[in-house]
């Protein structure tokens, strides 16, 4: 799956973020992506294959893990608090794309979800961020669109169109 060729980006992108955590400790979102990073890497063997609705997201992953994992590679520690903006969008970017990921698991009743998926999710309905009346693509996904897909009302090409959109 493609989620399996991107382990060493991935590995890439958490060696960069705990590199940052070090530096920007209040970043919580930097902190919940570092460890769905962790998470995604431990289940990357079956990750991915239980991931349908949500392909259309996962170029917008690769892209931004991509991104992390190139930094891990041309960054020196001394260097990285000049990157931290853009550091801080790509995890704001990542957040979202997990959340979609998670939430895809978690609507599924053939994928056993966990605790760090449970919480990752809390994290995401609590937070002022996304409310459920938000017409972000994240916000619509999760309350809307996935749950659709679910009780097939939805099918995987009506996302491809959604996205194309916006």
């Amino acid at each position: 799956m493609e989620l399996l060729l991107l382990e060493n980006q991935l590995n890439d992108a958490k060696n960069l973020l705990e590199k940052v955590m070090v530096v920007n400790k209040k970043n919580v979102h930097i902190k919940y992506v570092y460890t769905g990073i962790l998470h995604i890497l431990e289940n990357i063997d079956t990750f991915g294959k239980s991931l349908k609705a949500s392909k259309p997201f996962i170029t917008y992953f690769k892209e931004n893990i991509t991104s992390l994992s190139q930094m891990e590679q041309q960054l020196s520690k001394k260097q990285i608090p000049s990157y931290l903006e853009h550091i801080n969008e790509v995890c704001f970017s990542l957040f979202e794309e997990m959340v979609i990921f998670f939430r895809e698991r978690d609507l599924n009743p053939n994928v056993q979800t966990g605790t760090f998926e449970t919480s990752f999710l809390s994290y995401f309905k609590n937070h002022d961020d996304w409310l459920p009346t938000d017409e972000t693509l994240v916000c619509r996904f999760y309350y809307d669109y996935l749950p659709r897909f679910f009780n097939s009302e939805l099918n995987i090409q009506d996302f491809d169109t959604i996205i194309k959109k916006q």
